[in-house]
């Protein structure tokens, strides 16, 4: 993805680029998608939550707390939750910053994909939100394009 015009937007539409990889959906005409692999989710929650004593957490576990959900580039959104268990507040954010922020204050929890979350969560100067895999892990796929 590339941000041009105060938006995001796949940098591929423009021919500008060969290969894309791509996490979630997404439909660009003259596109050819293969999928890669899945990728496993993580749970991030507020390091003084009762979540973070908990070796792993479920979507359901998550369900009665606000999310953080960074709707610009994030890949986290409530249709990961049976409609019956989805959070009902939902933290909006617009960057991985105050995604972070969100969770390690405490005002949310957040999910991201395994491959982000290692860097993500360790190289802020907040204290880092904890890391818990989910389970059954929601995964991700990953398609180039």
């Amino acid at each position: 993805m590339v941000r041009a015009g105060g938006g995001w937007r796949p940098g591929r539409s423009d021919c500008k680029v060969d290969a894309a990889l791509i996490r979630g959906s997404f439909t660009l005409p003259g596109a050819h998608r293969i999928l890669l692999a899945h990728e496993p989710r993580v749970a991030a929650v507020p390091a003084g939550s009762l979540l973070a004593s908990r070796t792993s957490l479920s979507l359901a576990d998550l369900s009665d707390h606000p999310l953080a959900a960074n709707t610009v580039s994030g890949t986290t959104d409530t249709g990961l939750w049976p409609a019956a268990t989805r959070p009902t507040t939902i933290w909006e954010v617009g960057n991985t910053d105050d995604w972070l922020a969100a969770i390690a204050s405490g005002r949310a929890v957040g999910v991201t994909t395994a491959a982000t979350a290692a860097p993500l969560l360790s190289r802020r100067p907040l204290p880092p939100p904890h890391r818990r895999p989910t389970r059954p892990p929601p995964a991700r796929p990953q398609r180039p394009t």
